[in-house]
């Protein structure tokens, strides 16, 4: 069996806002530049809709740590990239991408960080615990509802990248595994 990591070079060793490209392992899943923007609001689900009770902005900082706590590097950068604009505070995505899921980023996200963590790990760690912090911090029932839902989605996202292909710390014209005939030089 051909190991595919020898194929990849240029495989990112760690999390970064910067955007990433993907290759796919299969060939009719390879994803293009710059439809990384689609993935963040399909593939996880994140909600535009206005009358959601959940901010887009902590729906995608919950996708970042999904993803960081997942080991997702391309889900990640993406995440962390877009939570960054909608919150205005890229330094504390990019700490949450370098030191961790167990990094300080104040009361109201360290509550959100902890609930996406303990719903991301397998098997489920949420429990009453963090339901009685989440409403601690602003939560109802509805809201935490929609946040097991976008934590869930993000998660299963991760799965899929994970289990489809690697990121690329840049994108190439031939980005896919199968328009190559031998390991690139």
């Amino acid at each position: 069996m051909t190991d595919v990591h020898a194929y990849l070079p240029d495989r990112p060793v760690i999390f970064t806002q910067e955007e990433l490209s993907w290759l796919s392992w299969l060939e009719h899943l390879a994803v293009a530049p710059g439809l990384s923007t689609a993935y963040a609001w399909t593939q996880a689900g994140l909600s535009r809709d206005a009358t959601t009770d959940m901010p887009l902005s902590e729906q995608a900082l919950c996708a970042a740590v999904t993803a960081r706590f997942n080991g997702c590097f391309f889900c990640a950068s993406v995440h962390a990239r877009l939570a960054s604009h909608l919150t205005g505070r890229p330094e504390d995505l990019q700490l949450l991408l370098d030191r961790g899921v167990d990094v300080d980023l104040g009361p109201r996200w360290n509550v959100l960080v902890a609930a996406a963590v303990a719903l991301s790990a397998t098997p489920s760690l949420f429990g009453p615990e963090h339901v009685r912090c989440l409403r601690g911090v602003g939560f109802d029932d509805a809201g935490i509802a929609e946040l097991v839902d976008r934590v869930a989605s993000c998660n299963e996202a991760n799965r899929l990248t994970l289990s489809l292909g690697e990121p690329r710390a840049f994108f190439r014209k031939a980005d896919s595994l199968f328009d190559q005939e031998e390991a690139p030089q």
